[in-house]
């Protein structure tokens, strides 16, 4: 089975085709790309890669508006996670109909790669995630909080003089300027949480947790966790391919 997976977050589209569960290649666009260009990628792809199923997880609203034209693609299937979707985990989430399907898909490519074991996938992008499944394939929930983007437009938005200050790879320990002690103050922080949620995961786990990263500020929170961990870029896709086809063949 070839898929075309699409996660539609909050600030990109990203993309990627698998064969029989094998990622094969992808793309990434902004939501501000044109759409036609966007159009004419996936019309390529479905053409030269003979793709007769779609996979989709969508938490941007806007952009579900933008993408369907997916549905005019008559000789493809379009398969989109919802609440609805059958699960190879057991959901405990309070509020299912709330969960944003990028977090269940995160979960579902960190379980397809580790069964049986206690988990805690974090996604950093636009927002900044974390879902926790236990040993015994429960997923409890996780919690949520700002993305690096999100902090530095708040501190511009909501203050008089703070200027709009964006991320960079290279920061002060103390910043010396107005720029430099946001920038450190953000990301120095953000780093910092990281530590710590991991760490009360963790001590409240009672198993050996395995921590899997992935987002956009992905491999940047990398170089500076201590707490071991493993990145995979793609796991939100690899979820998505996995759900459709364990709600295909299942």
């Amino acid at each position: 089975m070839r898929l075309l997976c699409l996660d539609v977050g909050n600030s990109r589209i990203k993309a990627a085709v698998f064969d029989d569960g094998q990622y094969e290649s992808g793309i990434s666009f902004s939501q501000s790309d044109d759409l036609r260009i966007i159009q004419i990628t996936f019309q390529q792809w479905i053409a030269n890669k003979n793709i007769k199923h779609i996979g989709l997880a969508n938490v941007g609203i806007k952009e579900s508006e933008r993408l369907s034209f997916l549905t005019d693609f008559a000789e493809c299937v379009l398969w989109e996670i919802t609440p609805q979707s059958r699960l190879p985990f057991k959901n405990l989430y309070k509020t299912p109909h709330t969960l944003g399907m990028d977090r269940l898909c995160g979960v579902a490519g960190a379980f397809q790669k580790y069964p049986n074991t206690a988990l805690l996938v974090i996604d950093a992008g636009t927002a900044i995630t974390y879902d926790f499944i236990n040993q015994y394939g429960e997923y409890l929930g996780g919690a949520i909080s700002p993305g690096l983007a999100l902090k530095f437009k708040a501190l511009n938005q909501y203050t008089t003089k703070l200027p709009l200050v964006s991320f960079h790879e290279d920061f002060p320990f103390i910043g010396q300027t107005t720029e430099e002690s946001i920038r450190t103050g953000v990301q120095s922080s953000s780093i910092a949480e990281l530590e710590g949620m991991i760490t009360r995961f963790q001590a409240n786990a009672k198993f050996p947790l395995k921590i899997l990263l992935t987002g956009g500020d992905a491999s940047f929170f990398s170089q500076y966790l201590t707490i071991p961990h493993e990145i995979d870029n793609n796991l939100v896709l690899k979820g998505i391919d996995f759900l459709v086809r364990f709600n295909a063949f299942q």
